[in-house]
């Protein structure tokens, strides 16, 4: 890049003025020594010439040095616009990175917003599925109890029929268990007695129609 070479003609300078100072400082000393020398040997003319000499040599020393601070400091902004150059690069590969993967992910705004409705709807959907099978569920026990009060009370309205009708009630499903328990569990039925049995026979022959016999006769086989 144009920068690099610029940078590197900035470090030459450098370097030269470096160079620059060394040498006037050493002639600054030079030109001391020998002001101080003339001195001793009462030769002021001599004396002034290199004092004069020796002060203009720190004045170009003053001016090669604020030319040096002024290359160092531009040094130092380039390689601060380096740096921050990497950065602003950094931070642009970072962009289209973060937007090369947004995109590949499909997040956008309206996608995510239409997603989030979506699973909005669907939750409400399932709250709705939800309340519908509790109620069915509360529902159907209602119902079946209720099948069972009625079959209850067709029952006992069936009794009533059957009562006023003079036929034997049917007997429930409970009870004809209950029934059968008792034949099973071998209680013993009770006895009919000579007088329900002279009544029973009474009744037979008036049914079949045949001629009725004596009491006499039916105590007597009752007897044998």
């Amino acid at each position: 890049r144009q920068y690099i070479k610029e940078k590197h003609n900035l470090k030459m300078t450098q370097a030269s003025l470096l160079k620059q100072l060394e040498k006037l400082e050493d002639d600054i000393k030079e030109n001391a020594e020998k002001a101080r020398q003339y001195i001793k040997e009462n030769k002021r003319q001599l004396a002034k010439t290199y004092l004069r000499k020796k002060q203009l040599l720190e004045k170009n020393h003053e001016k090669r040095s604020i030319a040096l601070h002024n290359i160092e400091s531009l040094i130092t902004s380039v390689d601060e616009a380096q740096s921050h150059g990497q950065i602003l690069d950094a931070y642009k590969i970072g962009s289209k990175a973060l937007q090369k993967a947004l995109n590949d992910s499909g997040l956008k705004y309206d996608n995510v917003d239409e997603v989030i409705a979506e699973v909005r709807d669907t939750m409400e959907t399932h709250q709705e599925l939800q309340d519908t099978l509790a109620n069915a569920g509360i529902s159907d026990i209602a119902a079946g109890g209720a099948d069972a009060n009625d079959n209850d009370a067709l029952e006992r309205e069936l009794q009533q029929i059957l009562g006023q009708t003079g036929q034997t009630p049917i007997k429930s499903t409970n009870e004809n268990a209950n029934i059968s328990k008792s034949a099973a569990s071998g209680v013993p039925k009770p006895q009919i007695t000579d007088a329900e049995l002279l009544a029973m026979l009474a009744g037979l022959e008036v049914e079949d129609g045949s001629p009725r016999k004596s009491e006499a006769s039916v105590s007597t086989a009752v007897a044998e």
